[in-house]
C-alpha cells in the first residue's frame, strides 16, 4: 500500500485543487491511502478535505500547534502503523499536471529501492485565488513519458512531491527543531546513513507549486516569528550550506562553500553598519551619512522589489532585518556546517559501500 501525506494549515485556497489533481491520476498498481495532518486550520480547509475525499480511504489527523517537521513525523508514524510500503509527501499547494505521475513515481521507486526520490516542480505566483483558478481551467493534464524521468543525486530537495520507501521512513525521523528546510536536513540524515537521495529533473513542467502571495500567507519565511526564524541556527547552517556538497565527487566544494559564505558575510556587514549608524551620529562622524544611505538602500530596495510581486512592504522590511540577523548566525556556524557536510559525505561512502557488499 502507498500512503499519500498532505499537510495543511489554513490551506483552503489550494488544498482542494491539490487533492483533486491527485485524484485525476491514473491509479498506481498498489492501493492508495490518504493521510492529512492539519496544524489547526481556522478556515474551510478541513471541510474542503472531507468533501473532496468523501468515500475514499483517508485519515484526517488534527495536530494543532505543530510545526512542519512535527506534522511530517505524524505522517511517518501513521505510515509505520499502517504498514505502508512507500509514503508520498505532496504539499497542499502542489498541483500535478500529468495524469500518470503517481504511476511513474511508483515505477521509479521500484527501480531505485532504498532511495528518496524528489520530483522537481516549478513555482508559480498568483496574486489571488481567481488567477489560480483561471490557470487551472486552461491547464492541460498531459501524459509524461517514462524516458523523461532523468535522475540526479541531490540533497537540495523539498517535500513538495517526494516518495520515501519503508526502509527509510521506518528508520529516520524529521528533526523537529528545524522550522524550515527540514526536508533538506532529512535528506542529509538519510544520505549519512548510506541511502540515496535522487531528484527527477524533468518533471518541472508537470508539477506546479502554486503560491498566492497576497499578505505573504503562503511564504513560510515571511510569516514565521523572529524567534522561530533564528531557532536551531547550528542545524540550519548545515542546511543552508548543503548545496556546497558536490554530489558527483561526494565532497564539499570549497569554492561553492565560499560563495555562500560571502552572501551571508555581506548581509552580516549590512547589519553591523545598521547597528553602528546611531554611534556615527552621536560622534558626529562624517561616516554617518554614508551609513545612513547604505541603511536606506538596504531596507527599502529589497521590500520594494518584493512589493512588485504582491508582498506587503512593511513585512518586507521586517523580513530583511530577520535575514541579516540570520546571516550573522550562519557565519558563526559556518565552520560547523563545513565539518558536518564533510563528515556526511565520508559516512555515505562508507555505509553505501557496506550496503552494496551486503546485498
Amino acid at each position: 500500500m502507498i500512503g499519500i501525506c498532505v499537510l495543511t494549515l489554513n490551506s483552503e485556497a489550494t488544498v482542494g485543487h491539490a487533492i483533486k489533481s491527485i485524484l485525476k491520476q491514473r491509479p498506481p498498481k498498489d492501493e492508495v491511502f490518504f493521510v492529512v495532518v492539519d496544524g489547526g486550520s481556522r478556515d474551510r480547509t478541513i471541510k474542503i478535505v472531507n468533501e473532496v475525499l468523501r468515500g475514499l480511504s483517508y485519515e484526517l489527523i488534527s495536530a494543532p500547534g505543530s510545526n512542519i517537521p512535527q506534522a511530517r513525523n505524524v505522517c511517518l508514524n501513521e505510515a509505520v502503523k499502517r504498514g505502508f510500503e512507500r509514503l508520498i509527501f505532496i504539499d497542499s499547494d502542489i498541483i500535478l499536471l500529468a495524469r500518470n505521475l503517481l504511476e511513474l513515481a511508483e515505477r521509479v521507486s521500484d527501480e531505485h529501492r532504498d532511495s528518496i526520490i524528489h520530483f522537481s516542480s516549478r513555482f508559480l505566483y498568483f496574486s489571488n485565488l481567481s488567477e489560480l483558478e483561471e490557470f487551472l481551467r486552461k491547464a492541460e493534464y498531459m501524459e509524461m513519458f517514462p524516458e523523461q524521468i532523468r535522475l540526479k543525486r541531490s540533497l537540495a530537495i523539498g517535500m513538495g512531491f517526494t516518495i520515501i520507501p519503508k526502509s527509510i521512513f521506518e528508520k529516520i525521523r524529521f528533526d523537529e527543531d528545524i522550522d524550515f528546510s527540514e526536508d533538506k536536513y532529512y535528506a542529509l540524515k538519510a544520505f549519512s546513513e548510506g541511502f540515496e537521495v535522487l531528484t527527477a529533473t524533468d518533471t518541472i513542467g508537470y508539477v506546479v507549486d502554486a503560491n498566492i502571495v497576497r499578505n505573504a500567507k503562503s511564504d513560510i519565511y515571511w510569516r514565521m516569528p523572529f524567534k522561530r526564524y533564528l531557532r536551531a541556527a547550528r542545524k540550519k547552517a548545515v542546511v543552508k550550506y548543503i548545496d556546497a556538497l558536490d554530489m558527483r565527487r561526494l565532497d564539499v566544494s570549497k569554492l561553492e562553500f565560499l560563495k555562500r559564505s560571502l552572501k551571508f558575510l555581506l548581509n552580516t556587514l549590512l547589519l553591523i553598519v545598521m547597528i553602528l549608524t546611531p554611534v556615527a551620529y552621536v560622534s558626529h562622524s562624517s561616516t554617518f551619512y554614508a551609513f545612513l544611505t547604505i541603511d536606506l538602500l538596504n531596507m527599502i530596495f529589497y521590500p520594494l522589489l518584493k512589493r512588485v510581486r504582491g508582498y506587503p512592504f512593511l513585512m518586507g522590511v521586517l523580513n530583511r532585518f530577520k535575514f541579516m540577523a540570520f546571516s550573522f548566525l550562519m557565519i558563526v556556524w559556518s565552520y560547523h556546517a563545513y565539518k558536518e557536510l564533510k563528515k556526511s559525505s565520508i559516512a555515505f561512502r562508507r555505509k553505501s559501500s557496506t550496503l552494496r557488499t551486503a546485498s
